[in-house]
């Protein structure tokens, strides 16, 4: 979605230069063909996209895509003033390409490269080993230091590669700029710099502020620097464009000369100069060095320092031999007396080689036989541990599993499991905020209880002169799940059954989980989303529901009078409808142990249609009448179900117009002859 809109924006840019174009030449009516045609397409692309586009739009609101309705956050206090109606400021922005790392696009290692440490055979490896073994590092906190010490030294947080189009292509396409003699070449390079100017991001703040704030939807993406999908489409039209003119247009070659000396004068002259002097424009310093004290280090800061130096200039050389290799070809190109159509084959080729060469032995540095992996080594990444096996033994139909080994980022424990964390770059908004608020604090607190408690175990038996015992220190884990989970109302309620602390020892089960549903004895009105956030802490979920105002109608003025034993039960679970059987003397109000969510998901009561509510910030809660009952929550998306017929009904009108046109040209042609 985001890259379509990347070039929705570029072709919109090429149309108003048409346009104004022919507004110029007062060709309106060609004019008028042109933007009736083009928004009879633009409908029916839309229209046959329906489904997709309606789907996302849903999502988005409902994501930390949407607008939060907190006015109140505890992100800092620069990215809430800068907040907009879709993600963080600061999370949009993140992936900020650098302004002097634009330069990658023609020199690839022009910032380090990869976001990685140096190799045991580097220069900077060498000397830090020198240093500890002449004790001026202390071994301890060597290995720390190297494993902080990356290659990349631009400004994003990381990164797996550089954007390198080409040095052949760069060179091509200042080549063209002279060349081509069409006015739209000016339009491309504007969309070239424009998009530049977009992936730069946060380091072009004024620019790129007008579009977070300003321009429809824009504040739904992040990672800007992909913005650079487009100048790698339009640099190449320039430069396969002006190779073209330059191997068309041998008339006029003392023009096309001057064009490949100064062609060759500003790309080579960029190589050439960071080739010798990389130091003139560079530190090679990068802000984690700043924050891991690398610069204190001395020699071996040195070292990193000439090791990012040596990186830069080689490839600066790398891509200066390109150039000149690809400049020779086009010299003798004009030099020669052969004709035109075959030196200018000839000379295609070895260029389209020299490009291929060029680009496969950089992209190699990033996806070679490495990074593949056989079937049988993805199949050992899932090989149940000892923790899934004992889960797995639960029969029950629906429970969740915490892993406190980096919760929110890994997803391993999802391959069996319904998990409590995991990660998604669209995650529900609602969630986000009550890991924000609440669970991030409540998952840190049961990890360093189950790691006191383990440490504990293994000192007694060290103590003892025993040796370790995985079976002993999984009994004392038990313990944890009596007293440390009566602290964490919020897991509680998400119902987290099991939790996996190490995935070779059994896991802790919490006795405090409140399972898929339960019956509350009370509820409390609160006016606004900032009340309803700050009404969890110190909740107490099993006897207590928080439910904002709009949803109080759907109560009906329920008093509830508490039922010792009343019940409510899963029965069936499928992810797209859960079964419950109920039991009271009386009216109450239950909770359930699933996310809410406004769309699709429909709920009854013995077979009538009824409705439910959001309680808790994040879970749903319905009012269920005296008796035995059956409760159907079912997920039917009636208006996501209408919007794919549609999109079937366009993409259909789409294909007939298709062969309805085919058929036409095929009946003009027969006519003609």
């Amino acid at each position: 979605m985001q890259m379509t809109y990347y070039t929705g924006i570029l072709c919109g840019i090429v149309c108003i230069a048409l346009a104004f174009d022919l507004a110029l030449k007062k060709d309106f009516k060609g004019l008028g063909k042109a933007f009736g045609t083009l928004t009879i397409a633009v409908i029916l692309a839309a229209a046959a996209n329906y489904s997709s586009i309606y789907n996302n739009y849903i999502m988005s609101e409902e994501s930390i895509r949407g607008e939060s309705e907190l006015t109140s956050s505890n992100v800092d206090s620069e990215d809430q003033a800068k907040q907009s109606s879709g993600l963080k400021w600061g999370y949009v922005f993140d992936w900020s390409y650098g302004k002097s790392e634009t330069f990658s696009l023609l020199v690839p290692n022009i910032q380090g490269g990869v976001s990685k440490s140096f190799s045991q055979n580097s220069e900077p490896y060498k000397e830090l080993i020198t240093l500890v073994n002449n004790r001026q590092i202390p071994q301890e906190s060597a290995g720390q230091l190297f494993s902080y010490t990356h290659e990349y030294w631009g400004n994003q947080p990381f990164t797996q590669g550089p954007v390198y189009f080409g040095a052949i292509i760069c060179f091509l396409f200042v080549l063209g700029m002279f060349v081509i003699r069409s006015k739209v070449k000016w339009v491309l390079f504007a969309v070239t710099i424009f998009f530049i100017f977009l992936a730069w991001g946060k380091n072009m703040e004024w620019f790129n502020d007008l579009f977070y704030y300003y321009f429809p939807l824009y504040n739904k993406f992040r990672a800007v620097s992909s913005a650079l999908v487009i100048p790698a489409l339009t640099m190449v039209m320039i430069a396969v464009w002006g190779l073209s003119e330059f191997l068309n247009a041998s008339k006029d070659k003392k023009k096309l000369t001057s064009s490949l000396y100064l062609s060759v004068g500003i790309i080579g002259g960029i190589c050439l100069i960071l080739w010798i002097a990389p130091g003139a424009f560079f530190n090679f310093v990068s802000g984690l060095d700043e924050k891991i004290g690398l610069s204190s280090t001395g020699r071996y800061f040195q070292a990193v320092v000439e090791a990012r130096k040596s990186m830069l200039s080689s490839d600066a050389l790398r891509s200066l031999a390109f150039i000149i290799l690809a400049a020779t070809i086009l010299w003798f190109f004009l030099k020669s007396k052969s004709s035109i159509e075959k030196i200018g084959l000839i000379a295609s080729i070895l260029i389209a080689v020299l490009v291929l060469a060029d680009l496969w032995s950089v992209d190699r540095r990033f996806l070679n036989d490495s990074n593949y992996e056989s079937k049988l080594d993805q199949k050992n990444m899932f090989v149940q541990s000892t923790a899934d096996k004992f889960i797995l033994q639960d029969n029950h139909p629906s429970y969740r599993v915490l892993n406190t080994n980096n919760t929110f980022q890994e997803a391993l424990t999802s391959y069996y499991h319904k998990s409590i964390g995991g990660y998604s770059a669209a995650k529900l908004r609602r969630y986000q905020e009550l890991i924000d608020h609440y669970l991030n604090s409540e998952v840190q607190y049961i990890g360093n209880v189950c790691s006191q408690q383990a440490q504990a175990a293994i000192t007694q038996m060290q103590n003892a002169g025993e040796q370790i015992d995985p079976n002993r220190i999984s009994v004392s884990m038990q313990s944890i799940g009596t007293h440390a989970f009566a602290n964490t109302p919020i897991l509680n309620m998400l119902n987290a059954k099991y939790t996996i602390y190490h995935p070779q020892l059994p896991p802790v089960v919490n006795d405090h989980a409140l399972g898929n549903a339960w019956f509350v004895s009370d509820y409390s009105i609160v006016n606004n989303a900032d009340e309803e956030i700050a009404a969890l802490k110190g909740l107490d979920p099993a006897r207590h529901a928080i439910i904002d105002k709009r949803f109080e109608q759907e109560l009906g003025n329920l008093k509830i009078t508490p039922d010792s034993i009343a019940s409510i039960e899963l029965t069936t679970y499928k992810p797209n409808k859960l079964t419950y059987k109920t039991k009271a003397s009386s009216d109450q109000l239950a909770v359930f142990s699933e996310i809410y969510f406004p769309h699709g998901w429909e709920v009854s009561i013995d077979g009538k249609e009824t409705s439910h509510l959001r309680a808790d910030w994040t879970l749903r809660a319905m009012r269920v009448p005296a008796g035995e009952h059956e409760i159907i929550f079912e997920f039917i998306p009636h208006e996501y179900l209408n919007a794919r017929l549609a999109t079937s009904i366009f993409s259909g009108l789409l294909v007939l117009l298709i062969l309805g046109g085919l058929g036409f040209l095929i009946l003009k042609r027969n006519k003609e002859a």
